[in-house]
């Protein structure tokens, strides 16, 4: 059996693939490793020209109202600094990798700014892989998704089908469903985060907690669970699925993750009304404990 790991590159990626490469073992064939930053090298004409590109492609998408909510959306979380809260989480609660130790030196690799280039589909049809195991990055493509002889298996950070699609770690805590914070790893289809389900499991959050532990959590209970799967298919074990039913649940998109609810999260956090949420549901059974 072969296989191929596709990820991103933040710390939780990192986390996410070395617990796969040391349950997939010799079995381990490459790794694709999605880039999709601006490179240092960008002199800041080509930054400008493309925030332009980026700014006059989200307002022929979007309109000019959604636009400026985007735009909006990002100086609040600048200055709430989401970013650095996000990572400040990941680094306390799961270990920290660096970007050059998470893999073995041996290990073929690929980098690229989209798993979906003709660049990284030939790459992996030469390795000939029996499954594919992606975290962490943009849409896979339907040819993508065919490479594999076998299967293509996600994780994902939130508990479907109930939570769907973005920010599914957040959503919970807004919709007053701290129980309901969670990891699922699925058969990656089309569908996003609809494929047939592996496996699922519940996150219980400490009163303190806030969306920024809560996924980083999410990403070690699912990066375990991952794990566990991952080892048993690829030596060959039955590991039963189960099809989703999408009569419950909802898919969120990006776009519905807005400034408007950040502010009231960040009150929510700062009012301690959060932390008594979570204290109110600790006996609350977890649904995938």
């Amino acid at each position: 059996m072969k296989a191929v790991i596709i990820v991103a590159d933040g710390p939780e990626h990192r986390f996410v693939s070395k617990c796969l490469e040391e349950a997939l073992g010799n079995h381990l064939s490459g790794i694709v490793i999605e880039r999709r930053g601006e490179t240092s090298s960008l002199t800041s004409l080509k930054k400008t020209a493309r925030r332009y590109g980026s700014l006059k492609k989200t307002v022929l998408r979007y309109g000019v109202f959604r636009a400026i909510e985007r735009f909006i959306t990002k100086l609040v979380r600048k200055f709430l600094r989401v970013k650095h809260r996000k990572i400040a989480a990941l680094h306390m609660v799961i270990d920290q990798i660096p970007p050059k130790a998470y893999m073995s030196d041996k290990l073929p690799r690929l980098e690229v700014k989209s798993a979906n280039t003709d660049e990284c589909i030939k790459w992996i049809e030469d390795i000939k892989p029996d499954y594919i195991f992606v975290y962490g990055t943009g849409i896979i493509g339907k040819k993508l998704l065919l490479l594999p002889s076998l299967q293509t298996i996600n994780l994902h950070t939130g508990i479907s089908p109930y939570y769907r699609g973005s920010s599914c770690a957040f959503w919970p805590l807004y919709n007053k469903e701290p129980q309901m914070v969670g990891s699922t790893v699925h058969k990656c289809t089309q569908e996003i985060d609809g494929g047939s389900i592996y496996g699922r499991v519940s996150v219980r959050l400490s009163e303190d907690d806030d969306p920024y532990i809560a996924f980083a959590k999410s990403v070690k209970a699912g990066a375990y669970l991952y794990s566990k799967i991952a080892r048993g298919l690829i030596n060959g074990e039955v590991v039963p699925s189960k099809k989703q039913d999408f009569s419950i649940g909802k898919e969120y998109r990006f776009t519905d993750y807005t400034f408007i609810q950040e502010i009231i999260m960040e009150y929510q956090i700062s009012s301690g009304k959060l932390k008594k949420m979570i204290s109110d549901a600790k006996n609350t059974p977890l649904p995938f404990p």
